[in-house]
This record gives C-alpha cells, structure tokens and sequence, in this order.
C-alpha cells in the first residue's frame, strides 16, 4: 500500500521490488503487468491511498520437487 500522493509512488514500489519481495519466497510473474489501485478520490493528498499489485508465483527449491 502506498499512502499519499501518486506522484511519491516510485519509491514504494522500489521499496516493494528491492527489500520485501526478495526474501519473500515469490518472484515477479513476468507475464502479467503491475497495476495501481487508487482509492480515495477527491481528498487531500495525505490521505490517498493506493494498491500497488504486483502479480507474483512462488519460487520453487530443488528440493520442493
């Protein structure tokens, strides 16, 4: 989730991709698209919020086989 403007939405999704996702135990499903949810229409900007959707699968080990 990313709370306020959309124009301050790069750095939550770097954060997104760059830090949580790694150690997660998904990846980034290459074969759908990101997207943004926006909520709140109509607020003052602190108060926006918005979806970050990142299609994701679950990393398979060697050993889950």
């Amino acid at each position: 989730m990313h709370f306020g403007s959309s124009e301050e939405i790069g750095p939550t999704w770097d954060r997104w991709i760059q830090e949580w996702l790694p150690d997660s135990g998904w990846t980034i499903d290459p074969t759908r698209p990101n997207y943004e949810w926006y909520q709140n229409h109509n607020v003052p900007p602190e108060l926006l919020l918005t979806f970050l959707c990142t299609p994701v699968v679950k990393i398979q080990l060697a050993w889950d086989d």
